[in-house]
């Protein structure tokens, strides 16, 4: 399980307020029987190993708590005192709301001096930790932006000063001091709602902990960030790339941000009220995109639990919908998927420039090669073992579509392509490939090149299936005018001992353009009747498309999807060996149930995120019995940073082991990086 490394905690006066929630144990003024029950209620729970107390006025009490703890947790229990409630209750209001970042030093002085005495009971308790937060931004109110960003600066100098003098108290206690980022919206948008803190936004907390950790070289001092304050900051789960260098403490909470919802007067806003709560803006899918990128950073400190009961709300039942919600975030397909920060594939590392200049060498001085590799490749005896297929696509270039993400021309570049492609081939378990044929050309170059390393050859029993038709470029007046162009009949693809064919057929809403496709139909058909007379399997690709400004668009609708199967499957005289490659759409099982024919699934333009589609490949293959696999390329060839290998594996696991995603992508990750050094010359 993701983040099994981390210590989970609970923030105990959040958790269990107090009798009838009424937050009297923020306040300090809970009955000692409620106060120790309660936190013996969270001792008696195995699913935590930490414990977030804060301010108790009583030293009997505060006594209590210690031993309670020393004695139900010999083994030991993370403890941390949190200073936020004391310093935002102020109880006598004695000290500015801009608290250890004021630019009054001796407002900042006094709040310091209260830091410091609950400092004195943070050690008392036994706490390893001891969070706080940075006062009211001190510009506050102050409309003229000179003077404020004047004030702002001086605040910073304060907050520094401040912490300076903290940490040092903190270090000989082997106390971590640790600043939780905060809101910086204000009173304006709800008096209780917000917090208006000065170190809010994340690039404010990176500037400020460089200055004490590094600059003033205080390592006993950190941030905490949490998941709720991430919405209400308008910030995503990215800043914990940044705060990663700094980060001591994670909370998990909600919040509510929309002012319409139930109980909206008791949510919103920096409440932390419970997970699936209405107007929840951190639900799972948020929660999960957190807790994956806490893995991506390699987080192994402590992730708290901050949700807070409101009204007739069981503490307990809260706290176990808070676990139900990590729990199902860190089990979900995208944290399965997530990489380490900072790794990136590098195609060229696998694939060196030497390893093309000698294709290149190869082409010049042995044109024939290739045709004597093919002709003498072990094929398989049937076309698939167990009934499905994985096979990579990697004929996009033919038809004039090189674009990944804002790259225009990324699936130009013949070394990462042939890379990225030799990639999947060597370091996964997919069937086989389906390219034109300069690509299958330099495939088996490369492959050759690959034996002259010493290394087997990864073609021998794997499919290569051969893409006809690649006169529709994309874009062009003519692009449904889809004539043989690469392999421009079946007889080449036997002689050439290829396995199959490939045929993409686009039929679009009546218009002007219905004569092309009327042709496309008929070349079609002709190919696959060549196919049938010699025995080879056909792939073909029917989708229902519409015109748009820039060109043809796929619809992925049911409806639609279902009448262009009709026509395809109705082409030549025999189905015998037609296979489809459609994509995934919503009510696929009504899809899958428009043809007795076999499907593949498609994986559609690169998203740089893997895991939804090896997602969709999971629901589609449940969707009916004659979907047997997947025929995807540019969402394996282009996985954003990830590894393609992985990803092929994934969807190979999911097709021919029957997988679920998560566990696909778990396992699929060992590949990660491994025989990078196959084409080492």
């Amino acid at each position: 399980m993701a983040l099994d490394q981390t210590t989970l905690s609970i923030v105990h006066f959040m958790a269990f307020p107090g009798p009838g929630n009424t937050n009297s144990v923020s306040r300090s003024e809970a009955d000692p029987a409620y106060l120790l029950g309660s936190i013996r209620t969270v001792l008696s729970d195995s699913y935590f190993g930490g414990i977030e107390i804060t301010h108790i006025k009583s030293h009997e009490d505060r006594r209590a708590v210690a031993d309670l703890i020393k004695e139900m947790r010999p083994n030991g229990m993370e403890i941390t005192f949190a200073c936020q409630p004391v310093q935002l209750i102020n109880e006598e209001n004695l000290i500015a709301p801009s608290d250890i970042s004021s630019v009054d030093d001796n407002e900042r002085e006094k709040a310091v001096a209260r830091i410091l005495s609950l400092l004195e009971e943070a050690a008392e308790v036994g706490a390893t930790k001891l969070t706080l937060l940075s006062g009211r931004d001190p510009a506050y109110g102050i409309e003229d932006a000179k003077q404020a960003a004047e004030i702002r600066e001086m605040g910073r100098v304060g907050i520094v000063r401040s912490l300076d003098t903290i940490c040092r108290v903190a270090k000989p206690l082997g106390i971590t001091i640790v600043l939780e980022i905060f809101d910086n919206r204000t009173e304006a948008d709800g008096p209780k709602a917000f917090k208006g803190q000065f170190i809010g936004p994340t690039p404010e907390a990176v500037r400020l902990a460089e200055n004490i950790r590094y600059e003033r070289n205080y390592q006993n001092f950190g941030l905490l960030y949490d998941s709720s304050h991430m919405v209400l900051m308008q910030e995503t789960p990215e800043a914990l790339k940044a705060l990663k260098p700094y980060l001591a403490h994670v909370h998990v909470a909600n919040c509510v941000t929309s002012r319409t919802a139930k109980d909206a007067d008791l949510r919103y806003g920096d409440r932390h009220p419970k997970f699936g709560t209405p107007g929840s803006a951190v639900d799972s899918a948020v929660l999960a995109e957190f807790v994956q990128a806490l893995v991506e950073i390699d987080y192994r400190g402590t992730i708290g639990f901050e949700v807070a009961p409101v009204g007739s709300e069981s503490p307990t039942d809260v706290i176990a919908t808070a676990k139900a919600f990590f729990d199902e975030a860190r089990n979900s397909v995208n944290v399965a998927y997530a990489r380490p920060s900072g790794y990136a594939f590098r195609s060229h590392r696998f694939f060196p420039e030497a390893a093309l200049a000698r294709v290149n060498e190869i082409r010049v001085e042995q044109p024939e090669l290739v045709e004597e590799l093919l002709s003498v490749r072990p094929r398989r005896e049937k076309l698939t073992a167990d009934g499905h297929l994985t096979i990579l696509a990697a004929d996009h270039p033919a038809r004039n579509v090189t674009q990944v993400g804002d790259d225009p021309v990324a699936m130009g570049n013949r070394l990462d392509y042939l890379g990225r492609i030799m990639r999947v081939l060597v370091a996964s378990e997919i069937d086989g490939l389906m390219a034109t044929s300069d690509v299958i050309d330099d495939v088996v170059l490369a492959d050759y090149v690959l034996q002259e390393c010493g290394k087997p050859s990864v073609l021998e029993k794997r499919l290569l299936i051969a893409s006809m038709n690649r006169t529709g470029l994309a874009g062009a007046e003519y692009e449904m005018m889809d004539k043989m162009s690469s392999y421009r009949s079946a007889k080449r693809i036997a002689q050439m001992n290829l396995d199959g064919a490939k045929l993409l057929l686009r039929i679009s809403a009546p218009d002007k353009y219905d004569r092309y496709v009327l042709q496309t139909i008929d070349w079609c058909a002709e190919a696959i009747e060549q196919c049938n007379d010699l025995k080879l399997p056909v792939f073909l690709e029917p989708l229902p498309v519409e015109r748009t400004e820039t060109g043809y668009r796929t619809i992925k609708q049911p409806d639609p999807m279902i009448r262009v199967i009709g026509v395809a499957q109705a082409l030549s005289h025999s189905t015998a060996r037609t296979w489809l490659k459609i994509p995934y759409t919503d009510e696929f099982d009504r899809v899958a149930k428009a043809t007795t024919l076999p499907l593949l699934l498609l994986g559609g333009e690169a998203t740089g995120r893997p895991w939804l589609t090896v997602e969709e490949f999971v629901r589609g293959l449940g969707a009916g019995a004659n979907v047997r696999g997947a025929l995807v390329g540019r969402n394996v060839l282009f996985p954003g940073d990830e590894d393609p290998a992985v990803v092929a594996q994934a969807i190979h696991s999911v097709v021919h082991e029957h997988a679920d995603a998560v566990s696909a992508m778990n396992a699929a990750r060992e590949r990660r990086g491994s025989m990078m050094d196959f084409f080492a010359l």
